[in-house]
């Protein structure tokens, strides 16, 4: 997932450095506030819902809030809210976050939820892709980070469906 929205932004940059007409600069235009548009959706949403609603008060939360872990955590839900993902991780089958609120399963819907935050730039942004790849006549015009970002895309939004 976070993959995905780093090949996002390399294909908005490629276009942003070599358009190939004006129907690239608008492309590039559209998905650059696309994907600002959603890192603010994001933050909002991440801040505001589950921070606030969940997390302040939890006593892991205040133990782990002072740390720089927890802060690159929120950081990568920004940009990509699969990122949520990590509070469950573990290393040597040691919880690293020790995260909980509620019931294992309050825990996974909540995470769930907050990952399909994701389909607000993936959708887009693979019509976009889409939209630049399906114009190339050539087969040179469209940036060769295209295919592979639409893959990685079409994968991120299958698994936040599945």
């Amino acid at each position: 997932a976070s993959l995905s929205i780093s090949y996002d932004w390399l294909f908005a940059w490629t276009l942003y450095r070599n358009p190939l007409g004006e129907f690239q600069q608008r492309v590039y235009e559209v998905g650059l506030a696309c994907l600002i548009a959603d890192m603010a959706i994001n933050f909002l949403v991440t801040h505001f819902w589950f921070r606030r609603k969940f997390l302040v008060g939890m006593p892991w939360y205040e133990f782990h809030k002072h740390g720089m872990g927890l802060h690159l955590v929120f950081l990568l839900m920004y940009l990509q809210p699969q990122a949520a993902m990590m509070l469950q991780s573990r290393l040597f089958d040691v919880d690293l976050f020790n995260v909980h609120f509620g019931t294992p399963s309050k825990i996974n819907e909540v995470l769930s939820n907050l990952g399909c935050l994701s389909l607000l730039s993936d959708f887009p942004m693979l019509m976009l892709k889409l939209l630049v790849y399906t114009m190339d006549t050539t087969g040179l015009q469209a940036p060769k980070v295209t295919r592979v970002s639409m893959g990685l895309t079409v994968i991120s939004m299958t698994m936040v469906l599945k």
